[in-house]
């Protein structure tokens, strides 16, 4: 079959919606967003196309059309790719076909979902299937389908995140095959020589604990004003000038105090009681991991190495609710031990879809301080700064806004969508990306929430 007339076609509407775009106004954008939205939609289809071609042309041995035996090559010379996209292309197409449906005998890929999914979600579902261990490639076939329905609903970060939880469970029953100090032997810190500004550029690698201090430590840096002792109006540096300050600051620190355990950083775990009770063992100690407050998840061995620091916090949570205990403090600023228990409860940007963890995002009154709203925890939630700033205080619809809410009768916090015509009173959507679900709270929930025959099958 000849597809040169439907490349034709494509080639014709594409350039005749570039013409309507010539000089992009916004009163285009206004009458053709939903179209707009639309065309990514369509245009992902070029990677499900992009993975059926190029295995057609490993097939078919393209590389010969351009002297040479590899593919590859084929799609450097030919297409103008770059050698690392070129076999990122390779791997994306062969994982898709070797995973297709052994009884549909025409060698496509059979799942619904796929045919939708960005080319950049098929690179991360094939690169975090090649982290699956050798022992269990049994479980390969099956990962990659369910990688490919959480797709559909995940952002490229969240899939990421979900499948190397995924597939961190399918290796931990292979133990031999995984190093727990895998990160701890992959430590370094480099400085090149310096360039012509007297200054050098540095790199490394932290492993996971002083990851999670490191984390910690530059947190406060995303407030425009922090080290300078000025308003944050007058803060011309960017974020990433910030953090390195900060990072100046911590080096000056340590020259100035005798004292190597300064305790200046807070790393906050958020435990049930059922994750202390299953630290039992070696194994446990060495491959059980949990979610930070920093964004970085912690084996018991890595918070013993960093037991002797002054950072340890304790969150109690009611066994029925998972709510962490609490005090209500009348001041504008939550309290250190409020930001704490949000920490705790919360663990990251309470906005659907979003996983900025928590040392990157503010705590923020759903009802407004200024509207006499108070400083307690019911009143308190965390977002990032993005979702902070589109927040709408007046929660009356302005710009197309929503707000931060608390349903009334459960207690959940998530997002509450403008009012429109076709739904006046919208409902709360949550956030159910894989670190929001880490939350003790949440995992209390849940847990409340199985029938005991169902705990059997898990």
């Amino acid at each position: 079959m000849d597809i040169r007339p439907h490349v034709d076609a494509i080639a014709q509407h594409m350039a005749a919606i570039l013409a309507v775009f010539r000089v992009p106004t916004s009163a285009l954008f206004d009458a053709n967003h939903e179209e707009i939205v639309r065309l990514e939609e369509v245009l992902n289809l070029k990677s499900a196309i992009d993975n059926a071609t190029t295995y057609a042309a490993d097939l078919a041995g393209a590389g010969q059309l351009v002297g040479s035996r590899r593919t590859v090559d084929f799609f450097i010379e030919k297409m103008g790719l770059s050698r690392r996209d070129a076999l990122q292309r390779m791997r994306n197409a062969q994982l898709a076909f070797s995973m297709a449906d052994p009884h549909s005998g025409n060698g496509r890929e059979d799942d619904d979902h796929s045919p939708t999914l960005s080319s950049e979600k098929r690179t991360i579902i094939t690169q975090e299937l090649g982290r699956l261990c050798d022992k269990a490639a049994a479980e390969k076939e099956r990962i990659y389908h369910e990688s490919i329905h959480e797709a559909a609903e995940r952002s490229p970060e969240d899939l990421r995140h979900w499948m190397r939880t995924r597939i961190r469970k399918a290796n931990a029953h292979y133990p031999t095959d995984t190093d727990p100090f895998a990160d701890i032997r992959k430590r370094r810190f480099m400085i090149q020589r310096p360039d012509a500004d007297g200054g050098a550029y540095f790199s490394g690698y932290l492993p996971r604990a002083e990851l999670a201090v490191m984390e910690s430590l530059l947190a406060p840096s995303k407030r425009p004003g922090h080290l300078l002792g000025t308003a944050a109006k007058n803060d011309k540096r960017s974020l990433t000038q910030r953090r390195f300050d900060a990072f100046a600051q911590m080096i000056r620190q340590h020259s100035w105090t005798h004292t190597q355990r300064s305790g200046l950083a807070s790393v906050v775990l958020s435990l049930t009681s059922e994750d202390v009770d299953d630290v039992t063992d070696a194994t446990s100690l060495l491959h059980h991991r949990y979610a930070t407050n920093t964004g970085v998840e912690l084996s018991p061995l890595d918070v013993l190495r960093l037991g002797s620091a002054k950072y340890h916090y304790v969150v109690v949570h009611d066994a029925d609710t998972g709510d962490p205990l609490h005090v209500g403090r009348a001041e504008r600023l939550a309290t250190p031990f409020q930001r704490i228990a949000l920490l705790a409860r919360d663990f990251c940007c309470t906005h659907p879809g979003c996983d900025q963890p928590a040392t990157q995002c503010d705590a923020h009154h759903m009802e407004s301080w200024f509207s006499g709203g108070p400083t307690d925890i019911e009143n308190l939630t965390l977002l990032c700064r993005c979702h902070h700033m589109s927040n709408n205080d007046a929660r009356n619809g302005a710009g197309n806004r929503g707000y931060a809410d608390r349903d009334p009768d459960t207690g959940t916090i998530g997002y509450r969508p403008p009012p429109t015509h076709e739904n006046p009173h919208p409902g709360l959507q949550v956030n159910t990306t894989v670190r929001a679900s880490q939350s003790a709270k949440n995992r209390i929930r849940r847990r409340k929430r199985m029938t005991p025959s169902t705990r059997l099958r898990c």
